[in-house]
Protein backbone atom coordinates (compact mmCIF):
# COMPACT_ATOMS: atom_id res chain seq x y z
CA UNK A 1 0.00 0.00 0.00
CA UNK A 2 2.71 2.37 0.56
CA UNK A 3 4.41 1.89 -2.45
CA UNK A 4 0.98 2.40 -4.19
CA UNK A 5 0.51 5.54 -2.57
CA UNK A 6 3.67 7.10 -3.37
CA UNK A 7 3.83 5.55 -6.89
CA UNK A 8 6.39 2.90 -6.23
CA UNK A 9 4.30 0.25 -8.59
CA UNK A 10 3.09 0.00 -11.70
CA UNK A 11 -0.38 2.26 -13.25
CA UNK A 12 -1.87 -1.19 -12.97
CA UNK A 13 -0.38 -1.91 -9.59
CA UNK A 14 -1.95 1.41 -8.62
CA UNK A 15 -5.42 0.84 -9.96
CA UNK A 16 -5.76 -2.84 -8.45
CA UNK A 17 -5.09 -1.32 -5.31
CA UNK A 18 -7.20 2.03 -5.94
CA UNK A 19 -10.00 -0.18 -6.66
CA UNK A 20 -9.43 -1.94 -3.65
CA UNK A 21 -9.72 0.71 -1.27
CA UNK A 22 -12.77 2.34 -2.99
CA UNK A 23 -14.56 -0.99 -2.96
CA UNK A 24 -14.16 -1.61 1.06
CA UNK A 25 -14.75 2.82 1.25
CA UNK A 26 -18.08 2.23 -0.62
CA UNK A 27 -18.57 -1.34 1.34
CA UNK A 28 -17.98 0.89 4.81
CA UNK A 29 -20.44 3.54 3.83
CA UNK A 30 -23.57 1.14 2.71
CA UNK A 31 -23.44 -0.57 5.76
CA UNK A 32 -22.93 2.45 8.05
CA UNK A 33 -26.05 3.51 6.37
CA UNK A 34 -27.73 0.29 6.51
CA UNK A 35 -27.01 0.09 10.16
CA UNK A 36 -28.31 3.61 10.73
CA UNK A 37 -31.35 2.78 8.92
CA UNK A 38 -32.31 -0.59 10.79
CA UNK A 39 -31.60 1.23 14.30
CA UNK A 40 -34.10 3.92 13.34
CA UNK A 41 -36.83 0.86 12.41
CA UNK A 42 -36.27 -0.43 15.83
CA UNK A 43 -36.24 2.46 17.48
CA UNK A 44 -39.28 3.50 16.15
CA UNK A 45 -41.01 0.07 16.54
CA UNK A 46 -40.27 0.57 20.42
CA UNK A 47 -41.56 4.14 20.91
CA UNK A 48 -44.73 3.07 18.57
CA UNK A 49 -45.08 -0.33 21.13
CA UNK A 50 -44.60 2.06 24.43
CA UNK A 51 -47.30 4.07 22.67
CA UNK A 52 -49.33 1.93 22.19
CA UNK A 53 -49.05 0.34 25.16
CA UNK A 54 -50.18 3.67 27.56
CA UNK A 55 -53.45 3.81 25.06
CA UNK A 56 -54.94 0.37 25.61
CA UNK A 57 -53.32 -0.43 29.39
CA UNK A 58 -53.66 1.42 32.43
CA UNK A 59 -51.62 3.04 34.70
CA UNK A 60 -50.24 2.49 38.19
CA UNK A 61 -49.07 4.62 40.98
CA UNK A 62 -45.28 3.32 40.04
CA UNK A 63 -43.75 5.52 37.80
CA UNK A 64 -43.75 4.66 34.47
CA UNK A 65 -45.53 1.31 34.93
CA UNK A 66 -48.41 0.61 32.78
CA UNK A 67 -50.59 -2.95 32.96
CA UNK A 68 -52.87 -4.80 29.92
CA UNK A 69 -55.18 -6.72 30.23
CA UNK A 70 -53.63 -10.03 29.07
CA UNK A 71 -54.01 -13.12 30.87
CA UNK A 72 -50.34 -14.24 29.82
CA UNK A 73 -48.01 -13.72 32.62
CA UNK A 74 -45.67 -10.89 31.28
CA UNK A 75 -43.61 -8.34 32.51
CA UNK A 76 -41.20 -6.26 30.42
CA UNK A 77 -39.60 -2.99 29.43
CA UNK A 78 -39.59 -1.02 25.94
CA UNK A 79 -37.78 2.38 25.40
CA UNK A 80 -39.98 5.06 24.26
CA UNK A 81 -40.50 8.65 25.28
CA UNK A 82 -40.73 8.11 27.91
CA UNK A 83 -39.74 4.49 28.32
CA UNK A 84 -42.14 1.96 29.49
CA UNK A 85 -42.25 -1.11 32.43
CA UNK A 86 -45.25 -3.22 31.25
CA UNK A 87 -47.07 -5.80 33.27
CA UNK A 88 -50.07 -7.82 31.90
CA UNK A 89 -53.16 -8.67 34.34
CA UNK A 90 -52.01 -12.54 34.45
CA UNK A 91 -48.11 -11.39 35.90
CA UNK A 92 -50.08 -9.57 38.91
CA UNK A 93 -52.18 -12.54 39.39
CA UNK A 94 -49.26 -14.98 39.56
CA UNK A 95 -46.88 -12.91 41.33
CA UNK A 96 -46.70 -11.74 45.31
CA UNK A 97 -45.61 -8.53 46.65
CA UNK A 98 -41.87 -9.48 46.80
CA UNK A 99 -41.75 -10.82 43.08
CA UNK A 100 -43.39 -8.23 41.88
CA UNK A 101 -40.86 -6.05 43.25
CA UNK A 102 -37.92 -7.65 42.82
CA UNK A 103 -39.59 -8.00 38.99
CA UNK A 104 -40.04 -4.32 38.73
CA UNK A 105 -36.45 -3.71 39.90
CA UNK A 106 -34.81 -5.90 37.26
CA UNK A 107 -37.18 -4.09 34.72
CA UNK A 108 -35.59 -0.49 36.14
CA UNK A 109 -31.79 -1.99 36.10
CA UNK A 110 -32.18 -2.66 32.39
CA UNK A 111 -33.36 1.35 32.07
CA UNK A 112 -31.20 2.57 34.39
CA UNK A 113 -27.99 0.53 32.26
CA UNK A 114 -29.39 1.54 28.96
CA UNK A 115 -29.67 -1.91 28.03
CA UNK A 116 -32.23 -1.60 25.55
CA UNK A 117 -30.27 1.25 23.85
CA UNK A 118 -27.28 -1.97 23.57
CA UNK A 119 -29.44 -4.44 22.38
CA UNK A 120 -30.93 -2.31 20.13
CA UNK A 121 -27.78 -1.49 18.28
CA UNK A 122 -26.81 -5.35 18.50
CA UNK A 123 -30.03 -6.33 17.28
CA UNK A 124 -29.33 -4.22 14.24
CA UNK A 125 -25.80 -5.37 13.08
CA UNK A 126 -27.08 -8.96 12.90
CA UNK A 127 -29.84 -6.96 10.43
CA UNK A 128 -27.37 -5.91 8.71
CA UNK A 129 -24.99 -8.58 8.37
CA UNK A 130 -26.77 -11.68 8.41
CA UNK A 131 -24.86 -14.09 6.73
CA UNK A 132 -22.42 -13.47 9.98
CA UNK A 133 -23.16 -15.77 12.58
CA UNK A 134 -20.73 -13.78 15.21
CA UNK A 135 -23.39 -11.33 15.25
CA UNK A 136 -26.51 -12.85 16.03
CA UNK A 137 -24.70 -14.90 18.77
CA UNK A 138 -23.07 -11.83 19.95
CA UNK A 139 -26.55 -10.40 20.24
CA UNK A 140 -27.87 -13.51 21.94
CA UNK A 141 -24.79 -13.84 24.83
CA UNK A 142 -25.21 -10.06 25.10
CA UNK A 143 -28.94 -10.43 25.71
CA UNK A 144 -27.93 -13.02 28.13
CA UNK A 145 -25.39 -11.19 30.33
CA UNK A 146 -27.45 -8.45 30.15
CA UNK A 147 -30.31 -9.95 32.02
CA UNK A 148 -28.07 -11.53 34.79
CA UNK A 149 -27.17 -7.92 35.37
CA UNK A 150 -30.80 -6.74 36.38
CA UNK A 151 -30.47 -9.91 37.99
CA UNK A 152 -28.26 -8.76 40.16
CA UNK A 153 -29.32 -5.42 40.63
CA UNK A 154 -32.60 -6.80 41.74
CA UNK A 155 -31.29 -9.56 43.99
CA UNK A 156 -29.02 -6.78 46.11
CA UNK A 157 -32.52 -5.16 46.79
CA UNK A 158 -35.26 -7.73 47.06
CA UNK A 159 -33.10 -11.23 47.24
CA UNK A 160 -32.33 -13.53 45.10
CA UNK A 161 -35.25 -16.18 46.31
CA UNK A 162 -37.92 -12.94 45.46
CA UNK A 163 -36.53 -12.52 41.99
CA UNK A 164 -36.37 -16.59 41.43
CA UNK A 165 -40.28 -16.86 41.82
CA UNK A 166 -40.56 -13.79 39.45
CA UNK A 167 -38.85 -15.40 36.98
CA UNK A 168 -40.74 -19.19 37.00
CA UNK A 169 -43.93 -17.20 37.56
CA UNK A 170 -43.62 -15.72 34.29
CA UNK A 171 -41.76 -17.31 31.53
CA UNK A 172 -43.83 -15.93 29.04
CA UNK A 173 -42.69 -13.71 25.79
CA UNK A 174 -42.12 -10.03 25.61
CA UNK A 175 -42.15 -8.61 22.10
CA UNK A 176 -38.91 -8.60 20.23
CA UNK A 177 -38.35 -4.82 20.67
CA UNK A 178 -38.44 -5.13 24.49
CA UNK A 179 -36.40 -6.55 27.38
CA UNK A 180 -38.68 -9.95 29.49
CA UNK A 181 -37.97 -10.11 32.49
CA UNK A 182 -38.46 -14.41 31.59
CA UNK A 183 -37.50 -14.21 28.15
CA UNK A 184 -33.57 -15.12 28.09
CA UNK A 185 -31.81 -18.20 29.62
CA UNK A 186 -34.10 -18.98 32.13
CA UNK A 187 -32.49 -21.75 33.17
CA UNK A 188 -28.85 -20.40 33.73
CA UNK A 189 -30.32 -17.77 35.74
CA UNK A 190 -32.59 -19.28 37.53
CA UNK A 191 -29.39 -21.53 38.42
CA UNK A 192 -27.22 -19.07 39.17
CA UNK A 193 -29.97 -17.08 41.73
CA UNK A 194 -30.63 -20.42 43.59
CA UNK A 195 -27.46 -21.61 43.62
CA UNK A 196 -24.04 -20.18 45.80
CA UNK A 197 -22.37 -17.27 44.48
CA UNK A 198 -19.05 -17.41 44.01
CA UNK A 199 -16.19 -14.94 45.42
CA UNK A 200 -15.44 -11.87 42.80
CA UNK A 201 -11.87 -11.05 44.22
CA UNK A 202 -9.49 -8.39 43.41
CA UNK A 203 -7.61 -10.60 41.00
CA UNK A 204 -10.90 -11.48 38.99
CA UNK A 205 -11.55 -7.38 38.83
CA UNK A 206 -8.57 -6.41 37.77
CA UNK A 207 -8.36 -9.17 35.30
CA UNK A 208 -11.98 -7.89 34.27
CA UNK A 209 -10.60 -4.18 33.82
CA UNK A 210 -7.40 -4.87 32.16
CA UNK A 211 -9.52 -6.71 29.35
CA UNK A 212 -12.17 -3.75 29.50
CA UNK A 213 -8.91 -1.34 28.86
CA UNK A 214 -7.32 -3.14 26.32
CA UNK A 215 -10.39 -3.50 24.00
CA UNK A 216 -11.24 -0.07 24.22
CA UNK A 217 -7.61 0.72 23.28
CA UNK A 218 -7.45 -1.69 20.52
CA UNK A 219 -9.45 0.43 17.92
CA UNK A 220 -7.72 3.56 18.88
CA UNK A 221 -3.91 2.18 18.76
CA UNK A 222 -5.08 0.28 15.36
CA UNK A 223 -6.59 3.94 14.24
CA UNK A 224 -3.35 5.87 15.52
CA UNK A 225 -0.83 3.20 13.59
CA UNK A 226 -3.11 3.72 10.16
CA UNK A 227 -2.14 7.49 10.35
CA UNK A 228 1.30 6.73 11.18
CA UNK A 229 1.66 4.47 8.14
CA UNK A 230 -0.37 7.11 5.80
CA UNK A 231 1.82 10.07 7.03
CA UNK A 232 5.34 8.03 6.23
CA UNK A 233 3.61 6.98 3.15
CA UNK A 234 3.26 10.61 1.90
CA UNK A 235 6.41 11.70 3.33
Amino acid sequence: LCRAVSGGVSGVGQAVVGGVLAAAAVAAVVATIRLVRAVGVLRRRARQHAEDVRLVGRGTSDDGVVVIDVPRPAAYCVSGSPPAIVFTSGALDVLDERARAAVLAHERAHLAGHHLAVMTFLRAVARVFPGVALMAEGAQQVSRLLEMCADDAAARRHGGAALLSGLIALCGAAPAEALGAADVAVLDRAERLAGPRAPFGVATQIALVSAIVLAGLGPVMIGALAATGVSLCMG
